[in-house]
């Protein structure tokens, strides 16, 4: 795994080993050398194809990078990799409920996504804060 990476796993108290630590390193891959992680997120992506009402999920590992977005999610053998630049976003919105914690939508093509991390209290509202301000400095669009 990326040192930038374990050390916001680290400060943020993420116990990276098992299935959890095998996803960040195939997230790791899909990171560019030249980019830098500002966040890292831990949860489950729902999917939503263009014709299929019903969601698929999967476990899911998100970064926010310096460039875009990095998300790789997996379930069994099935696996998803979304890596798009700031610029090539087509929708990036953030909600934040009371028992569900921090909620980020993104919408590539026709399919949608929803990435819920894991409600961990306090970290999860200072990861709530760090991409509003990413999405400030990087997306210039205001969707929330």
């Amino acid at each position: 795994m990326r040192q930038d990476m374990a050390q916001l796993a680290k400060a943020d108290g993420l116990l990276v080993w098992g299935s959890l630590g095998k996803r960040l390193e195939k997230l790791s891959e899909l990171i560019e050398v030249n980019e830098t992680v500002k966040l890292l997120m831990a949860g489950q992506l729902d999917v939503f194809h263009k014709n299929i009402p019903v969601p698929e999920r999967l476990n899911a590992v998100m970064a926010v990078t310096d460039k875009g977005i990095c998300l790789y999610a997996q379930m069994w053998k099935n696996e998803i990799t979304f890596t798009r630049p700031w610029g090539q976003l087509e929708k990036l919105s953030t909600q934040t409920g009371i028992l569900a914690g921090l909620t980020i939508n993104l919408a590539d093509q026709g399919e949608g996504y929803v990435f819920r991390e894991t409600y961990r209290g306090k970290v999860t509202q200072s990861h709530k804060l760090r991409l509003k301000k990413q999405k400030k400095i990087y997306y210039y669009r205001d969707e929330e």
